[in-house]
């Protein structure tokens, strides 16, 4: 009884390891470029399931290649971007559950955007002075690189702004 027993589970470890082997959702797999055509690297590649809104990334290689694996079946937005580059998005890509699909995305310049860019980043964007000195003690941690920005301000009131963190 005991061989016999041994053999039934050794059966089921290998049958769960097998299927836990097989990939169970659909992959997407391509390369990014820039405008010139060399490969992009650390471009954000996102597929956002239509009906769940779940998004996931990836960022791309060295080699500008990514891979997204194991989505559910359904209904998917694509887009590559990265800080100051972006490409058109592709919507109503429907895949199945283990299909796999290639799309190959050449980036664009565009105009950078303050709410893209890191706190640590923005730091490095402001004029040395104390006004520097004084976002990055407090309006960085305190409001956020992005709410801080983003204030709307008529030009009188940069001006102040400006002054104040000047002096």
């Amino acid at each position: 009884m005991q061989p016999l027993r041994i053999l039934k589970i050794s059966g089921l470890v290998s049958a769960i390891a097998l299927i836990s082997s097989l990939a169970f959702g659909a992959t997407i797999t391509g390369k990014v470029t820039g405008p010139d055509g060399a490969p992009f690297r650390a471009a954000f590649v996102q597929a956002r399931n239509a009906k769940t809104r779940v998004t996931v990334i990836v960022l791309s290689g060295n080699d500008g290649t990514y891979r997204v694996e194991n989505l559910p079946a359904g209904n998917y937005q694509v887009q590559a971007r990265s800080i100051g580059y972006r490409s058109d998005s592709k919507s109503g890509i429907f895949l199945a559950a283990s299909q796999n699909a290639t799309f190959d995305w050449m980036l664009q310049k565009q105009m950078v955007h303050w709410d893209e860019i890191p706190i640590i980043q923005g730091i490095d964007l402001f004029p040395e002075g104390p006004g520097k000195e004084k976002f990055a003690r407090c309006g960085s941690s305190c409001h956020g690189f992005e709410q801080f920005i983003n204030v709307r301000r008529d030009e009188n009131g940069w001006r102040e702004t400006l002054r104040d963190m000047m002096s």
